[in-house]
């Protein structure tokens, strides 16, 4: 029997204080088999500046021992001597000098001929030159920055929910989404929890780190929450109808077929379980480059961004722009330019989103500005309708109303759309309600049409003296077949211009005096869901009411 005892040897970069331990055998005739996993020390220089790096032996060495050192990329880093001895006895250092002379990253491993020093092989210092250390702080908040910027961009979505309807945010970007962030989370929690595929990783890139942090992990983990719950909104709140698409459809079980199978695969010992993750990241890359293409289209069906936040692109596009900005400056300070344009589908992706990021905000704030009326989504509906605008706002209330109807019908309709436009004479009976005008409109053939419907003030003599002045509600519908499919409601506040009247409001209203102020901002939709290629019985029987608040 052999007895091994084994001492440590210390490397330490003097401005980072780290360490490497590398295992020693004091007994020549016999290797220890005792392996140990090393501590890689790095440390990040300024171009031109300098850095010490000492080895100590903590326990006596028999022999002299003569340790080589190597650069794995040439022209970065430059130091006096290839070759470090380390006399024999007890507790002896010695030292050499890093020179930064390029920007760029390398690695000084080591190899020695020493039957007292085992594992040395697996250590290795890595060295990082820059252009600046200050660039390295500036990225470093940078990329908090675009990680608190895209783990918020979720909140606002889920904030304009509430007002109960998710009409206006495409079922088919939820679908895609959740797929790709549930493999995202499986391809970060592999890589960040499980040692076996840590294993693997490293021993196909024996000089890397594991790309995988603690943020990566929360934030796939918490996007894929949040999108649950957002999806989870979609069940109890209105949706106007709206379904997933086949496409998505195909795409969604595509994706997970791909994913069963190659789990599979990987159970029966075919596939490695690294390569298995890496198959879980090529769906999350190809989610990503399509994702965002049927909320783009639905909002131009629509002519409208009402349902899908704004607040939620400019998180995105904030986070993606950083993103961008980050890679850039990485690639000025280490002078490596193909970290860039040598990973595309990493740089490709960032510019990407950003682009969409660009168009749903141009959708937003230019081409369907101010159009407040919500539209619809669902394959069963033929019409996107939008009120851009009351043309007489306010207005004595003896004045016809006016309003700007924009609508856009995806499919030629063959017979008449319906517009009414009713007031509503009292909350306690509708037998006050007047119809104030209708107007045909149709054959309307597929494209976007544009009219002025106007409409006479109502008769006061047939309203309530109580309810001739204060809040009140005029409805505009529109229906099919006399079948309504759209109700907007507004409130309409009649009051006295004359401060006196009211103060003093007269016993019997006087109608020319009183001002007509509707307000826009925040109309009531409710719809009816109809089948438009076949309407034959009541519409009170067929159709179901959903509404917008």
């Amino acid at each position: 029997m052999v007895v091994v005892s084994l001492c440590w040897i210390t490397v330490t970069l003097t401005s980072a204080q780290q360490y490497i331990d590398i295992d020693f055998a004091s007994n020549t005739t016999e290797r220890s088999n005792n392996v140990t996993i090393l501590t890689s020390s790095s440390q990040t220089l300024q171009l031109h500046s300098k850095s010490e790096v000492y080895v100590k032996s903590s326990k006596e060495l028999a022999t002299d021992a003569i340790i080589n050192l190597y650069s794995r990329k040439d022209g970065v880093i430059s130091y006096p001597d290839n070759q470090l001895k380390i006399p024999s006895g007890n507790d002896h250092k010695v030292n050499f000098t890093i020179s930064a002379i390029a920007p760029g990253e390398t690695e000084i491993v080591m190899n020695t001929t020493s039957d007292e020093i085992v594992n040395i092989s697996q250590s290795f210092i890595k060295v990082h030159v820059v252009h600046s250390l200050a660039l390295v702080t500036i990225n470093a908040v940078i990329g908090w920055i675009y990680f608190a910027a895209w783990t918020i961009s979720f909140y606002p979505q889920n904030i304009n929910d509430l007002i109960r309807s998710v009409i206006g945010l495409n079922f088919d970007f939820l679908a895609l989404n959740i797929t790709g962030f549930i493999a995202y989370s499986i391809f970060n929690i592999g890589l960040f929890w499980v040692p076996e595929i840590q294993m693997e990783y490293l021993k196909s890139h024996p000089y890397g780190i594991i790309p995988v942090r603690g943020n990566d992990v929360f934030f796939a983990i918490h996007a894929t929450a949040i999108t649950g719950f957002t999806i989870f909104q979609c069940f109890i709140y209105e949706r106007g109808g709206q379904k997933i698409s086949w496409i998505a459809t195909i795409l969604v079980a595509g994706s997970w077929l791909f994913a069963i199978i190659s789990l599979i695969v990987a159970i029966a010992g075919k596939l490695s379980w690294l390569n298995y993750l890496y198959f879980l990241s090529y769906v999350k890359l190809g989610i990503t480059l399509i994702k965002y293409v049927p909320q783009a289209y639905m909002n131009y069906r629509r002519k409208s961004t009402v349902g899908w936040s704004i607040g939620n692109v400019l998180l995105d596009f904030t986070g993606g722009s950083f993103s961008l900005l980050q890679m850039f400056l990485l690639a000025y300070n280490s002078d490596d330019w193909g970290s860039i344009f040598g990973d595309p589908t990493k740089f490709g992706l960032g510019l990407f989103s950003v682009c969409f990021d660009i168009i749903f905000m141009i959708q937003h704030y230019v081409l369907y500005k101010g159009n407040k009326a919500d539209g619809y989504a669902g394959s069963d509906i033929e019409l996107v309708i939008g009120v851009n605008s009351l043309l007489n706002n306010p207005s004595r209330s003896n004045n016809p109303f006016q309003f700007e109807i924009t609508f856009e019908c995806i499919n030629n309709l063959p017979d008449d759309l319906e517009w009414k436009l009713i007031y509503v004479g009292s909350a306690s009976d509708e037998k006050y309600d007047q119809l104030l005008d209708s107007v045909l409109v149709g054959p309307v053939p597929a494209g976007k049409h544009m009219f002025v419907f106007q409409a006479e003030p109502p008769d006061p003599r047939k309203l309530p003296i109580d309810d001739v002045v204060g809040v009140t509600v005029i409805l505009l519908t529109c229906s099919y077949h006399n079948h309504e499919f759209i109700r907007i409601g507004y409130f309409v506040n009649n009051e006295y211009i004359d401060e006196e009247l009211r103060e003093n409001p007269p016993s019997s209203p006087i109608f020319e005096k009183l001002q007509r102020n509707i307000l826009d901002t925040n109309p009531r939709i409710t719809r009816f869901k109809i089948d438009w290629d076949d309407i034959t019985n009541d519409n009170s029987n067929n159709a179901e009411a959903m509404e917008t608040c």
